[in-house]
């Protein structure tokens, strides 16, 4: 059932989600990269090609969606080049985020906004809040309120995550 759903949300955001006409997007592969304009390498990645003549990043297509862009984030604003200073940024816009899409009326209370980080920052992430090393953490609870994954987890986690942002921003 998820694969199904999966499949269908990253169609109708393939066809409708950008102004300029169709451009593919994997979830959570591509949505992750356009949101960092620094260049990560994914493996997973390697087979999917975006049109880079298209729309360039996930809030471009949230602005053309949306008719708003959230306050504080440019559709295309750089990161910093320090990994732990991203991170944060990263962590700090994906909870801007849901906090806009939670304003609008879509209902999100489960997702995380670190689980909208990519592997390499959520592994910063849980080092930075936890002191734990997200391979041998294996689900624990840190004194933060903190919820650690294993690494093999987190891209199932992050994969529901992302369906799930977007499948709340068509429905408001």
């Amino acid at each position: 059932f998820f694969q199904k759903t999966l499949n269908a949300v990253q169609s109708w955001f393939t066809l409708f989600g950008w102004s300029k006409g169709q451009n593919p997007i994997s979830i959570p592969y591509s949505l992750r990269s356009d949101v960092c304009i620094v260049q990560l390498t994914v493996a997973q990645e390697k087979n999917f090609k975006r049109r880079v003549d298209k729309d360039k990043g996930f809030y471009e297509m949230l602005v053309h969606l949306n008719g708003q862009s959230i306050p504080g984030i440019a559709a295309s604003q750089s990161l910093s080049t320090d990994p732990v200073e991203r991170m944060f940024q990263l962590h700090w816009q994906h909870s801007e985020l849901l906090s806009f899409l939670k304003r609008k009326g879509a209902y999100l209370p489960h997702i995380m906004p670190e689980f909208l980080l990519a592997p390499e920052d959520y592994e910063l992430w849980s080092e930075v809040n936890t002191g734990l090393k997200v391979g041998r953490s294996s689900g624990k609870f840190s004194g933060r309120r903190s919820f650690v994954l294993e690494s093999r987890t987190f891209e199932t986690m992050s994969k529901r995550a992302w369906t799930d942002v977007l499948l709340q921003m068509y429905k408001v």
